[in-house]
């Protein structure tokens, strides 16, 4: 059975900036840099929504860095009602069904694990998504522009 990792950047104070704003909600550094790194050279199937997926599509797809190129090269699964197939980004399908039924699906199949990749601007919004997960890694920001990461578990 697969494992679905929940991996959503989230505000605790519900301070974020938008799309125009520098990857990682501006927070990224070295320790970033390595555990993306790090977790992104790994075997998966990236899961995001429409909004991920129209803010990495700017980019990722034409840049020549280890990180953009390896997020080109990982299978990727878009959850959207408004975008429509083919999906310009390599190694992109949108999903068919519900995430609930997707998901379930894809967690029954043989295959790689499945990281969820969302940014998140509260930790209400993180629960939402993370009901289908089995354990979840927040990064989390807050205003005073600290940044942690901890490893959540997910109880069933």
């Amino acid at each position: 059975m697969r494992e679905l990792t929940a991996d959503p950047f989230i505000s605790l104070d519900g301070f974020a900036s938008g799309v125009k704003e520098a990857a990682f909600f501006g927070y990224f550094g070295e320790g970033l840099g390595k555990w993306v790194s790090d977790h992104l050279h790994q075997p998966q199937l990236l899961i995001m929504g429409r909004l991920t997926y129209d803010a990495l599509a700017q980019f990722s797809p034409s840049g020549t860095d280890d990180v953009n190129v390896r997020m080109t090269e990982l299978p990727k699964l878009v959850f959207s009602s408004t975008l429509k197939e083919p999906l310009t980004w390599k190694n992109t399908r949108l999903a068919k069904a519900s995430i609930a039924d997707e998901i379930t699906a894809l967690k029954q199949q043989p295959g790689d694990p499945l990281r969820s990749i969302w940014q998140h601007q509260s930790c209400e919004e993180h629960d939402a998504d993370s009901e289908k997960a089995n354990r979840s890694r927040a990064r989390a920001t807050t205003v005073s522009l600290t940044f942690f990461t901890t490893e959540i578990p997910v109880l069933k």
